[in-house]
């Protein structure tokens, strides 16, 4: 077998160990009549912090971690984690949870919460033990609740729409009216379930908006070929914190985005283009744009190419709105422009791109053509 079909089959078997052990926790807490959440309550320094008053009681929040649960805090449902669960952590290539956790930074307690809510994609005997375990027939679903009560070193803050769970967007919330949040129906994005199963494809509510770069294998000629090498130099170079945006000047678009592809393959990222007519210009859609992006970022080899070459930025609504995206960090991206956007030099790479020289033009002439010439 192929290295992907050997990872797709260890992850399918981590899944499967998974699953049982989520089913033998459900079990557990239903035999045992259990209903609700086991919330921390605690005068500790850490729920000090946690709860973001630390300022006040002189306690330094930058010290402490975001989650912290009482030493030793335990679920009364405990059920021990197979050790192919616990080596899967530290393995070489992990299964599918263990790296989105890796990549979008969830704790344990939360990477348990998103595999609950996703089992009911991948398990039909999951709803049914949600429901016995809630001891409610009419709940078969997950709740951040049962989330709560069902696993080791429950954490209040997994509510918060700061943590990845919410802020990710990992997971949808049916919370009709008055619905308490902690007892709303919990629903695994379409897209996370699928990667879980490790399929990784670019989410379908971006598709409609940007489209991938495909361009035969092309040789730069050696004026743009440098630029291209600039890209991966000058990433190279950085030390950490947010990518910089790579400003493409000049007027041959033609040119410009060969120079991007060649820069983003060389990384390993695919590049998808997008217009900046198809920018989101509504608050909420926006945001809904770059959260999802950033997503995409973190879980796949992506770079995304925006042309705003013909953009007016006099009071301009997509140049507002092509401001705003670069305010939010969306790891590798070019901007195709003509001149400079004063605004953004500061976190840009001006990268000048010109047609190819006289020289270099006949060079290729040359060696389409052969004897011809």
């Amino acid at each position: 077998m192929s290295d992907l079909e050997t990872w797709l089959a260890d992850n399918d078997r981590y899944l499967a160990i998974a699953l049982a052990w989520l089913r033998a926790r459900l079990e557990r807490l239903a035999d045992a009549g259990k209903n609700g959440a086991h919330v921390i309550e605690t005068p500790s320094e850490s729920a000090k912090r946690r709860s973001g008053f630390g300022r006040f009681f002189g306690v330094p929040e930058e010290k402490v971690p975001l989650l912290a649960a009482p030493a030793g805090s335990t679920s009364s449902n405990s059920v021990p984690m197979p050790a192919e669960m616990i080596d899967a952590e530290a393995a070489a290539r992990p299964p599918a949870l263990i790296l989105l956790s890796q990549r979008l930074g969830l704790s344990e307690f939360e990477r348990h919460t998103l595999l609950l809510c996703a089992a009911m994609e991948l398990d039909t005997r999951i709803g049914g033990l949600c429901a016995r375990a809630q001891q409610d027939m009419s709940r078969p679903y997950p709740t951040f609740a049962l989330a709560l009560a069902l696993f080791d070193q429950p954490a209040w803050e997994v509510l918060s729409p700061e943590r990845p769970l919410r802020y990710w967007r990992l997971l949808e919330i049916n919370q009709p009216g008055a619905q308490p949040l902690i007892s709303s129906a919990l629903k695994a994005d379409e897209r996370i379930v699928n990667y879980l199963k490790g399929l990784n494809y670019l989410d379908d509510r971006l598709t409609p908006l940007v489209k991938p770069v495909v361009i035969d294998d092309v040789v730069l000629p050696p004026s743009q070929s440098s630029l291209a090498d600039s890209v991966v130099d000058g990433l190279k170079r950085m030390s950490g914190g947010r990518l910089p945006v790579f400003q493409v000047l000049g007027p041959d678009s033609q040119s410009k985005l060969m120079v991007a592809r060649q820069g983003a393959s060389r990384l390993g990222l695919l590049l998808y283009r997008m217009s900046a007519d198809a920018l989101p210009i509504g608050a909420a859609d926006h945001e809904t744009f770059v959260r999802l992006w950033q997503r995409e970022s973190a879980l796949m080899p992506v770079a995304l190419y925006i042309d705003a070459a013909q953009v007016d930025r006099a009071g301009n609504a997509q140049a507002t709105a092509i401001h705003r995206l670069f305010t939010s960090g969306l790891g590798m991206v070019f901007l195709d422009t003509r001149e400079p956007w004063p605004d953004l030099v500061k976190d840009s790479v001006l990268l000048d791109v010109a047609k190819p020289t006289p020289e270099e033009q006949k060079e290729a002439w040359a060696q389409v053509l052969g004897d011809a010439v």
